[in-house]
């Protein structure tokens, strides 16, 4: 499958881009992490994949 198809059939299935569905899911599970395990911002962002803390926090 090319990329151009898969962009299109994952827009089509999800209603948002493949990148777009990457950083919500990441700020869910971020979100998550923050209440349930109660870590800091920057413990929190480095769990799901963001290398500069301070990216996430924006």
């Amino acid at each position: 499958m090319s990329s151009s198809s898969f962009y299109s059939y994952f827009k089509e299935f999800s209603g948002m881009s493949p990148m777009q569905y990457q950083k919500q899911f990441r700020l869910q599970k971020a979100r998550q992490l923050l209440f349930t395990d109660e870590l800091n911002s920057a413990e929190a962002s480095l769990q799901v994949g963001y290398g500069n803390p301070s990216h996430f926090s924006r």
